[in-house]
């Protein structure tokens, strides 16, 4: 079964209303998430200061959150839902203004089977 998992770090836009975005957050962007058909999963991370690697050469991404979405689709299928549920919660009043992407990634299942087929 094919897997994407999406991954969106974020910033709070206003640091006084951090709780409204985590209530926001929990309460209306996690069920949403999870109701997209074929998403299983999306759970946020507070991220800290700290390195694994202390290299002055890596680069750190300039964030407060890791959000973590899993879908049990394969990668054009999982975008394709994800971006149409985006506009449907724009649409609907669902979004809130207070977070802002600042780095994503996409990551899909690679085993080696998978690369020699």
């Amino acid at each position: 079964m094919a897997k994407t998992i999406f991954l969106f770090y974020t910033v709070c836009r206003d640091a006084e209303r951090e709780q409204e975005l985590s209530d926001w957050y929990d309460a209306i962007h996690i069920p949403d998430v999870e109701s997209i058909p074929g998403f299983s999963s999306c759970i946020r991370y507070r991220l800290t200061d700290e390195q694994l690697v202390n290299d002055p050469e890596s680069q750190q991404i300039d964030a407060s959150y890791l959000s973590i979405v899993e879908a049990e689709l394969d990668q054009e299928e999982a975008k394709s839902r994800l971006a149409e549920a985006i506009k449907d919660w724009h649409e609907r009043g669902r979004m809130t203004d207070l977070f802002q992407v600042v780095s994503s990634s996409i990551i899909v299942e690679s085993n080696p089977s998978q690369l020699s087929g």
